[in-house]
């Protein structure tokens, strides 16, 4: 048996031995990151999750939406924790001011991020949302689960006093882009940790340039 099917059967065990809700977060997670939230139908996740109920989704969280906020609160208390303790270092080191370390600041907690069988799905879900506006409205409407990202992010607007809001908010949509595009193809090609982590700083010196670059 090849790595990466011993992968799969071991990531298969860990969703059985988990309550059915957590199962349809994981599973709807990963196909959503692997094809797009509008390319997955809920039925088709009922049967990747391995459930015999067609209406399993539909009764734990009624439809599309409700999935995709369920996955959102699953996962960005314990971003928004991380974050929180990152900004508080740097603000204690009197780092607030330094771009790229507020950079990584927003990235390094979806970049350690993982899902039960090891891989960053929820950075190439997010990937995913940012191409239809819809799924990022609702994703909007989750930063009151996030207040020390929302903190975070007041602060990088801060290091731009010259740009309006809406330059600042372009930019930021920029750097996401950037970033988690590095980080699923990390994923994809299944780089040793010490490539992952150099290919990943490169991603963060960029963004940190780019934020920083021309008027």
């Amino acid at each position: 048996m090849n790595q990466a099917a011993s992968r799969q059967d071991d990531a298969s065990a860990n969703l059985r031995r988990i309550k059915t809700s957590d199962v349809i977060i994981d599973v709807a997670e990963r196909l959503w990151a692997e094809r797009g939230v509008d390319a997955v139908s809920l039925r088709e996740i009922t049967l990747a999750a391995g459930l015999s109920n067609p209406a399993s989704v539909q009764y734990h969280f009624g439809d599309k939406d409700g999935l995709v906020w369920a996955i959102f609160t699953s996962r960005l208390p314990a971003l928004d924790q991380a974050r929180g303790r990152i900004l508080k270092e740097l603000r204690r080191s009197g780092r607030q001011d330094d771009a790229r370390a507020m950079v990584e600041c927003l990235f390094r907690p979806l970049y350690e991020q993982k899902n039960r069988g090891g891989r960053r799905s929820y950075a190439a879900f997010l990937l995913r949302l940012l191409a239809d506006p819809s799924w990022m409205k609702l994703r909007g409407s989750a930063m009151g689960l996030t207040p020390a990202t929302q903190e975070l992010l007041e602060a990088i607007y801060a290091l731009r006093p010259d740009l309006d809001a809406a330059a600042v908010s372009l930019r930021i949509t920029a750097l996401n882009v950037m970033v988690l595009s590095l980080i699923c193809r990390i994923d994809q090609e299944q780089q040793a940790s010490a490539a992952a982590e150099a290919v990943f700083c490169t991603a963060l010196d960029m963004a940190a340039a780019a934020f920083l670059a021309g008027a």
